[in-house]
């Protein structure tokens, strides 16, 4: 046998050498190549695939022995690849601490994958059959459940694709049924590990997801993230034939119409910034106890923030000693404002976003995102594998017809715990900073946000963000975050609620404040449960952090359309939609000290 391994070896160097010196002569149709043709990928392909070639041939015009060996190899590798166990996905070793990584399982990969793929229908068929003997949230509590369980004991990776598989048809079931499903709690893996007692930033678990891979993550299945509703073959959806039936009967607009002046009482002007006790804040308790979350506040509405008019220089003039000591305030009476109130009808918005010539989609990005209850949470990754499917998903809904859902929520009264939709635009400020005739109809109807120079709404034109478009239908919930910059926000049309919170009250939010997770500068709490805290169901992690959450101090407003709110740096805030709107933002630089009695990016950095 040695002999034979000593006859292969030369072989092998004998073939090597003869392949090299054919690769340099010009016999056989071969040539020379330049420099540049050896530096080439292709050249070099070519010249190993000749060299692999040659030396397989001299192999086999050798002994016997050498082939069976070669051939001996070959099998051997084989094997270890068909009975190699699954490799855990890429980014499971970066939330180890939370979800182990997957277990090792006997058997051959090929048998194990045709296995978990057999089972597979029965087990979503099993699971979805089930619909209507048992509430929805039950099913997708159950979903939930079973998902952590598996991560926890090291489940195999196809176990995982079958729950998540179950878990998306019912996710499906829920938007395409227009199915009441229930409240919503908190999944534990959204919140943050508790604070420790008498210190506040200290973490009792290790952090639940990790650390952020170097490259962004990428779902594995494109289906996970992204709902194709458009080509649905299954047809309309449910709560499209409830709307005809809506229309039918002649039932429009909101239950309660926030828009009118009439609704509203406000405090007296002050054209000084106070030292202190403005705004006055209360508990965050306190707001949803006078105001439930998911009701509507029927009565009149007494403001806290001032409420200046900009078309009078002297109040104008006021506000902006608001704005540049950081306090909150709003303004009305914008004729930039008005004319875009007048101009976005939903037939004018429709025309830009769905007519738009799609080879410019990086100067104007719309986008519709779907949840199974009116809460949205913002992430800027995800990876199903490890955290289960993403608290909302993003569909190919076009303006027009999130616009029609948006009419029938209105009309419907939609309640809290069935499908809601937002659909979001934007535009960088690299695309502003372009020449105006290739703006998009958002930089030129808000000449004020998109301008190149400073002006009272964009006041540090070189530091601004772009502008940011948030088109809200009822119910809808934006959770709590925070933003660095200096926010100046117009509602166009309809209204929608603000629940504003200082720097300072940072750790009461379960906020992640890093990018190491896929919530970095939002939380995952639903602060309308702070209504239900005596709900035995209610998962005990999130009962601790409403908890918390519940003392802290904020102020709230309701920002109906002409209105534009100035919000100061790093302040949080926590949005409702009342009811069908428009808003866009922009932001301009930031602040970093804030105010000794609010804080400023410290109390975020130290959250």
């Amino acid at each position: 046998m040695k002999d034979s391994i000593l006859a292969f070896s030369q072989s092998w160097s004998s073939a090597r050498a003869s392949s090299s010196g054919l690769a340099k002569s010009k016999k056989r149709g071969t040539r020379n190549s330049s420099s540049t043709d050896v530096d080439h990928p292709d050249k070099k392909y070519h010249k190993r695939r000749s060299s692999v070639r040659q030396t397989l041939q001299m192999v086999v015009r050798s002994r016997p022995i050498y082939v069976l060996l070669l051939f001996a190899v070959s099998l051997t590798l084989w094997r270890v690849f068909l009975t190699a166990t699954p490799t855990p996905h890429a980014t499971t070793a970066t939330t180890a601490d939370y979800f182990p990584q997957t277990a090792t399982t006997g058997g051959g990969l090929r048998k194990r994958v045709e296995f978990l793929w057999q089972q597979r229908g029965n087990v979503v068929q099993g699971i979805t059959a089930k619909v209507g003997t048992t509430i929805t949230i039950e099913r997708t509590q159950q979903l939930q459940a079973k998902f952590i369980a598996a991560r926890r004991s090291q489940a195999s990776l196809g176990d995982i694709y079958i729950i998540l598989e179950a878990w998306l048809q019912e996710i499906d079931h829920q938007v395409r049924e227009n199915v009441a499903g229930g409240i919503r709690w908190v999944r534990p893996n959204l919140l943050p590990p508790l604070p420790v007692a008498g210190h506040e930033t200290a973490r009792q678990e290790p952090q639940e997801y990790g650390h952020q891979p170097t490259t962004a993550l990428r779902d594995v299945k494109r289906e996970y993230m992204f709902a194709a509703r458009n080509a649905d073959p299954r047809g309309p959806m449910a709560w499209e034939a409830e709307w005809r039936q809506l229309q039918a009967a002649g039932v429009t607009g909101p239950p309660v119409d926030y828009r009118p002046v009439q609704k509203y009482t406000y405090p007296e002007k002050r054209l000084e910034p106070p030292t202190l006790g403005y705004p006055a804040l209360k508990s965050m308790q306190e707001l949803f106890q006078e105001w439930p979350q998911d009701e509507d506040y029927a009565g009149i509405y007494t403001e806290t923030l001032l409420h200046f008019n900009y078309s009078d220089p002297v109040e104008r003039e006021a506000a902006r000693k608001f704005r540049d000591v950081e306090l909150p305030f709003k303004l009305y009476d914008i004729p930039e404002v008005d004319h875009v109130t007048a101009l976005w009808t939903d037939d004018y918005v429709s025309q830009q976003f769905d007519g738009h010539d799609r080879t410019q989609e990086e100067l104007l990005v719309g986008f519709c995102q779907e949840s199974t209850s009116n809460f949205c949470s913002f992430f800027v990754w995800w990876d199903s594998l490890t955290l289960g499917h993403p608290p909302n998903r993003n569909n190919d809904w076009t303006y027009q017809k999130w616009a029609e859902h948006a009419r029938y929520a209105d009309a419907a009264g939609l309640p809290f715990d069935k499908p809601h939709f937002y659909y979001q635009a934007g535009v960088d400020k690299s695309f502003i900073e372009q020449d105006p005739k290739a703006w998009t109809f958002i930089s030129k109807d808000i000449p004020s946000f998109s301008s190149t120079t400073d002006n009272f709404f964009s006041f540090n034109a070189k530091e601004k963000h772009g502008i940011q478009c948030r088109f809200g239908e009822r119910g809808v919930v934006a959770a709590q975050h925070q933003d660095p910059g200096r926010n100046m926000i117009a509602m166009f049309t309809g209204a929608k609620r603000y629940i504003l919170s200082p720097p300072n009250q940072c750790s009461k939010f379960g906020i992640f404040p890093t990018r190491d997770s896929p919530l970095y500068r939002h939380s995952g709490l639903n602060f309308g449960h702070i209504t239900r805290m005596d709900d035995p169901a209610m998962p005990e992690k999130e009962r601790a952090w409403l908890e918390i959450a519940s003392s802290s101090k904020s102020v709230e407003t309701v920002l109906k359309q002409g209105e534009v709110l100035y919000l100061p740096s790093h302040w949080f805030h926590y949005i409702v939609s009342v009811q069908k709107s428009a808003q866009c933002n922009v932001r301009s630089g930031k602040n970093s000290k804030g105010r000794p009695e609010f804080g400023g990016e410290q109390d975020i950095l130290d959250c």
